[in-house]
């Protein structure tokens, strides 16, 4: 799998500035967001950026946009929005690996004022098992007593 990831990444980035964009990466899965990310899926998927990219600053991609030059082929890291567990996961692992990434801070999230979708998820997380009425489409919901069933409700908001 990993090699065929390598493959439409080397053809598909060809000449270009590539920016990989992450949101959460936490330690571990969590059971409401299976496709998700964790930390350690995040490491074999560095390992294969890292073996198709130079990764740079994004400042730098842009300059050499800019002035039309460039170096292999260019990859830059973002993170959206700011989740504590970065410094736990995602921060230590970019330092071991000398990589540069950009952050794109949502600054009141830090001060513990969740983004709207994390509110959701927390909220839908707490629920009980019970019948939930209709959603804000108007769509019967079912119980929420099932993990999936939780999955299902979160994908109304996504």
């Amino acid at each position: 799998m990993d090699s065929l990831l390598n493959g439409i990444l080397k053809v598909l980035s060809r000449g270009r500035v590539t920016i990989f964009a992450f949101h959460k990466v936490p330690l571990e899965k969590d059971p409401l967001r299976p496709d998700e990310l964790n930390l350690s899926e995040f490491v074999r998927l560095l390992d294969v950026i890292q073996s198709c990219f130079d990764i740079v600053p994004l400042s730098h991609a842009l300059q050499n946009v800019q002035n039309n030059t460039s170096v292999r082929r260019m990859g830059c890291l973002t993170f959206d929005d700011g989740y504590s567990d970065w410094m736990d996961g995602v921060v230590p692992l970019l330092r071991e690996r000398n990589l540069h990434a950009t952050f794109f801070i949502a600054t009141q999230q830090l001060i513990g004022n969740a983004i709207w979708n994390e509110r959701i998820r927390h909220a839908v997380q707490c629920m009980p098992s019970s019948e939930l009425g209709r959603s804000l489409a108007e769509a019967e919901l079912a119980s929420a007593s099932e993990m999936a069933d939780r999955i299902r409700i979160l994908s109304y908001f996504e």
